[in-house]
C-alpha cells in the first residue's frame, strides 16, 4: 500500500506524511493535526475509518481525499472516487480534482455519512461475524439484512419528522444519507443524495414476503413508495420519507447502528448538517 502511495505522490511531486492509526480516536486526532499543516487530508481504509476522519474535518476548509481500502468502500463508490488505490492517490494530488461538499447526519454530537439504523437491519449489521464479512464482503450485509427482516418481530415505533408526529409497527427504520448498499450498484433508492440537505427515512413495515420482496426489488432499481409525513405510515411494506430532523422512539431497547458500528439504542434525534464536508472527486464524477 505504501509503495503504491509513494509512486503516485512522487509522480505528482507532492509532499506527504503518513499516520498509522490503532483506534477511532487516533484517526480523529491525526486528521486534526494534518488539517493544520496540509492542503489535503487523505484517508486510507473502509467506510468506518473514513467516517472517523471526516468527523475531524467537519465545517473546515481542508478537503478530504478518499483512498479506498475497506470491504465496501460505499462512500467512495457513491461519489465516483476510483476504487483502484493508485488512481485514487493520483486524484488526491491532482489539480483537476473537483471539490464537492456533502451532508452529514448528526446524532449525539457525532456525524454519520451512510446510514443510521434501528431494528432488524441494525441487528444484522452489528451481529455480522468477521468470518461472514471476510467470506461474503458487502454481499454478506445484504443477505444478513434480508434474513433479519424475514425473522424479525414488529417493533412499536414513534417518529417525529420535522413538525409531523406519527407512530406504527415496523421491523426496521433506517435514516440514510447515501442510498447505495455496497458494490455492484445495489441501493435502497436512486433518489437519495448526499448533498441535498435532507434525511431519507426508510421504514420496513413487517417480515411478510411482500416486505422482503419490496426491499429486494429496491436494491435492484425499484423505488420505494414516497410517504407523506402529514399522513404517516400506510399499509405499504416499504416506505420512504424525507425530512431535515427526526426523533425516533421505540417501545423497548432494540439494536441500532451508525455507519455499521453499534450505537446506543433509541430514543434519539438526528439532524442533517448540509454540505459540511468538502471531498475531492474526479472531474468526470456525476456529483
Amino acid at each position: 500500500m505504501l509503495a503504491v502511495l509513494n509512486r503516485a505522490f512522487a509522480a505528482a511531486n507532492a509532499e506527504w506524511d503518513v499516520h498509522v492509526t490503532k483506534s477511532a480516536e487516533d484517526a480523529r486526532s491525526a486528521a486534526q493535526r494534518a488539517a493544520e499543516t496540509s492542503d489535503v487530508v487523505a484517508v486510507y481504509g473502509g467506510d468506518g475509518t473514513v467516517s472517523e476522519v471526516a468527523n475531524a474535518l467537519l465545517g473546515g476548509d481542508k478537503p478530504l481525499a478518499l483512498l479506498p481500502g475497506g470491504t465496501g468502500n460505499v462512500i467512495a463508490q457513491e461519489l465516483g472516487v476510483p476504487l483502484e488505490l493508485s488512481e485514487a492517490a493520483a486524484l488526491a494530488c491532482s489539480s483537476n480534482a473537483r471539490r464537492v461538499s456533502i451532508d452529514a447526519m448528526m446524532l449525539r454530537d457525532r456525524a454519520y455519512f451512510l446510514r443510521i439504523g434501528v431494528g432488524a437491519e441494525a441487528a444484522a449489521i452489528v451481529g455480522a461475524t468477521r468470518d461472514r464479512k471476510d467470506e461474503l464482503g458487502w454481499f454478506g450485509y445484504v443477505l444478513g439484512t434480508l434474513d433479519a427482516i424475514r425473522d424479525a418481530q414488529p417493533i412499536a415505533f414513534r417518529w417525529r419528522m420535522d413538525d409531523a408526529e406519527f407512530g406504527g409497527e415496523a421491523v426496521a427504520c433506517m435514516v440514510a444519507n447515501i442510498g447505495r448498499i455496497g458494490r455492484g450498484g445495489l441501493r435502497f433508492s436512486e433518489s437519495i443524495k448526499a448533498d441535498d440537505g435532507l434525511l431519507d427515512v426508510l421504514i420496513i413495515r413487517d417480515s411478510r414476503l411482500s416486505a422482503v420482496g419490496a426491499v429486494t426489488a429496491s436494491a435492484f432499481g425499484a423505488e420505494p413508495e414516497m410517504g407523506d409525513v402529514s399522513v404517516g405510515l400506510t399499509d405499504l411494506p416499504f416506505q420512504r420519507f424525507q425530512c431535515r430532523q427526526i426523533r425516533i422512539e421505540t417501545n423497548h431497547k432494540v439494536p441500532a447502528h451508525g455507519d455499521g458500528d453499534s450505537i446506543e439504542s433509541a430514543p434519539f434525534e438526528i439532524a442533517v448538517r448540509p454540505q459540511c464536508l468538502p471531498v475531492l472527486l474526479p472531474p468526470t464524477s456525476a456529483w
